[in-house]
């Protein structure tokens, strides 16, 4: 199989494949893969692997995906010609082992189907500074501190249009960045909160995210711990993100919730309902 020139650039995605759910019928797992495995030597056969079909499904050019069948059972995935993942069996579900880093290993697994930053990353040619992405936090810092829900603010409207341009155009700056946002996204509602992090992860190396910006990374990997019951972490966030935006109310309301002194809690939610009582969040959880 001849593979695309790939080109500079970033971005992240995740999506559902119907037609591979067509095939499975036709598919018997007789090999077990597992995380640690190299894609290294199953591509190499990947020529003479039975191709099954192509799905598409999303608004990211590199939701298109090709399957072949590969060895006695197990499926292969790529996208756009790049081997990123193969489709296995673990106690008797489907299982998607996922090559996250890019490295031709397989490093992750998932229930759903999504494509990996590096894919999007060779499929991006615009520039990667970070300017747009932290103009794009930036925005979703002033929703998430406002007085409405955030998902109907003009900021988060203006966030959703940014996206679907990006997702369309290839030569969008920052691509891989918002991309990774929005795999974020997908990932926390999927409650994969591991591999959401990973999104987080990335998009705060690769950023230097300023104070407004860096509240939103902070919220979000503030939440994503929380769903995952890591405590001590979100302590840790909790404390940068009340240093950091010493204002904004998001952050406050979790070093109530996460104050284990009834008196130092009864403080901070008075604070809350005294100087932040129209802010969504506390209308909405101190009813």
């Amino acid at each position: 199989m001849t593979k695309r020139k790939p080109a500079a650039g970033i971005t992240i995605r995740r999506f559902f494949v119907p037609l591979f759910f067509l095939l499975l019928p036709l598919i018997v797992f007789a090999e077990a893969f597992e995380i640690g495995d190299s894609l290294k030597g199953i591509t190499k056969k990947i020529d003479t692997a039975a191709f099954m079909g192509t799905a598409e499904d999303g608004f990211w050019p590199e939701d298109r995906v090709s399957i072949y069948k590969y060895g006695n059972g197990a499926v292969l995935v790529s996208m756009n010609y790049y081997p990123f993942g193969l489709i296995t069996q673990k106690d008797g579900k489907n299982i998607f082992l996922l090559d996250f880093d890019g490295d031709s290993f397989l490093d992750c697994e998932s229930e759903f189907l999504f494509v990996p930053p590096w894919v999007v990353a060779l499929n991006s040619t615009g520039t990667k500074d970070g300017n747009t992405f932290i103009d794009f936090l930036s925005a979703k810092f002033r929703a998430f501190n406002g007085s409405s829900e955030p998902e109907s603010s003009p900021q988060m409207l203006s966030c959703a249009e940014k996206l679907t341009a990006a997702a369309r155009d290839v030569q969008a700056d920052d691509r891989f960045l918002l991309y990774a946002d929005f795999l974020y996204g997908l990932l926390y509602t999927r409650k994969e909160y591991g591999l959401a992090a990973n999104c987080l992860a990335l998009t705060e190396k690769t950023a230097s995210l300023t104070a407004e910006s860096r509240c939103t990374w902070l919220i979000q990997a503030l939440e994503t711990a929380y769903k995952a019951e890591d405590t001590a972490l979100c302590k840790t966030y909790v404390q940068e993100l009340v240093s950091t935006g010493s204002t904004f109310a998001p952050g406050l309301y979790y070093e109530y919730l996460l104050e284990d002194n009834p008196e130092r809690r009864e403080k901070l939610r008075k604070k809350l309902l005294s100087e932040y009582s129209e802010h969504w969040m506390i209308k909405d959880r101190f009813k």
